[in-house]
């Protein structure tokens, strides 16, 4: 075993009602599992035959609960009660127990750890993170669990301004409302140059509002993939533009990728569609399912044509859009083995270019666009 303390805390949550609801709920659907307490562990191990360790080879965490009525006998001069002690020895990582004394309606908590691992100071933390969560989720129980704080006090104020002096990088506004606001501020201003074509924020605004409807004729909406195989050109800038309107994410392939590669993202995204042009569209694998839409051929260059180019309403999508939808997924380059993908979502994307606020550019710089835009990087451009 390993030599280890127990840290040992206590709350003044357990005479809530919510939390003891939420206690009650948790404790029935242990029970449910007691059906399958017979079952020994190692049998369980034997089975699933996981890669072996120096720890537990299924899992490194338990949370334990469990209840206590009053105590079973009282004897003249005998002070009797249930308590917790420390201990010399973790069985894993990390031990999370509550006790549930229900003659008094209070609830006892202990973490029990390995020293190996951790210190006091740090179980601390967690602990002091575990009453704060437990207390923020029993004063607000409709919030979602994703958006409750786990931060102690000023540390916020260190993680975001003490740390990251460029600003307070909450994702906030998102990517789409700083470039409407770009589009209204400047409607005459060069948005985008290609070759000797230029379109202004309007000619841009107003084009990606199409083809954004276009898309949406296919039922691409919030947390659908629409798969870019387009070159670097104006129209994938559009498109990029375009699926953010929808609310879908994209999924950059470079149709300068080897075809494997393709047929290996095209096959592990699972896009709701593909979007490409005329000299791409052959790039595209016969095993792809998704639609293809080649945007410079018909009936898609006419389709988009006879869209409305009028701003792109949340009623219009299939679902609202929210900053914490994925906005991209982007796949890594495959060097120490497949390639892996990664969702990007509106906010992380917004926190991006606030932490870059310092490198911003001005409504006359220029920035080109060089590389794969199937490379992180490009998302930044």
């Amino acid at each position: 075993g390993f030599f280890v303390n127990t840290l040992v805390l206590r709350t003044d949550l357990s005479g809530d009602p919510t939390f003891r609801e939420l206690l009650a709920r948790v404790r029935a659907v242990d029970l449910d599992a007691f059906d399958h307490a017979e079952l020994p562990f190692e049998r369980v191990v034997e089975e699933l035959n996981p890669e072996r360790g120096p720890a537990n080879p299924l899992f490194q965490v338990m949370l334990t609960y469990q209840n206590r009525t009053s105590v079973p006998f009282t004897a003249p001069g005998v002070d009797a009660a249930f308590t917790l002690r420390e201990t010399d020895t973790a069985k894993f990582d990390l031990i999370v127990g509550f006790t549930d004394h229900l003659a008094d309606g209070s609830v006892d908590g202990a973490i029990n750890y390995s020293a190996d691992l951790f210190d006091a100071t740090t179980v601390r933390a967690l602990a002091d993170r575990l009453v704060a969560f437990l207390a923020r989720a029993v004063a607000r129980p409709d919030t979602r669990i994703g958006s409750i704080g786990l931060l102690a006090a000023g540390e916020e104020d260190t993680l975001l301004r003490r740390w990251n002096p460029a600003g307070d990088h909450r994702g906030a506004p998102s990517v789409l409302d700083r470039f409407a606001r770009a589009a209204a501020a400047h409607p005459a201003a060069p948005a985008l140059t290609d070759g000797g074509d230029t379109l202004t924020y309007a000619e841009l605004d107003a084009r990606t509002n199409a083809l954004a409807r276009l898309l949406m004729s296919y039922g691409v909406g919030p947390e659908d993939r629409v798969a870019l195989l387009l070159p670097r050109s104006a129209t994938l800038v559009e498109a990029v533009l375009a699926v953010a309107k929808t609310g879908a994410a994209y999924v950059p392939v470079d149709p300068a990728h080897p075809r494997d590669r393709i047929a290996w993202t095209l096959r592990d995204a699972a896009p709701a569609l593909v979007v490409t042009d005329s000299a791409t569209a052959g790039r595209t694998p016969a095993t792809c399912t998704a639609p293809v839409i080649v945007l410079d051929e018909e009936p898609h260059a006419g389709s988009r044509l006879r869209q409305p180019d009028g701003p792109v309403a949340d009623a219009e999508r299939t679902g609202p859009q929210r900053q914490d939808n994925a906005a991209y997924l982007i796949y890594t380059s495959g060097s120490t083995g497949r390639p892996k993908g990664v969702v990007v979502t509106g906010r992380n994307l917004a926190r991006l270019f606030d932490a870059t606020a310092e490198d911003a550019f001005g409504p006359d710089d220029v920035w080109t666009l060089f590389h794969s835009y199937a490379f992180d990087f490009s998302v930044w451009e």
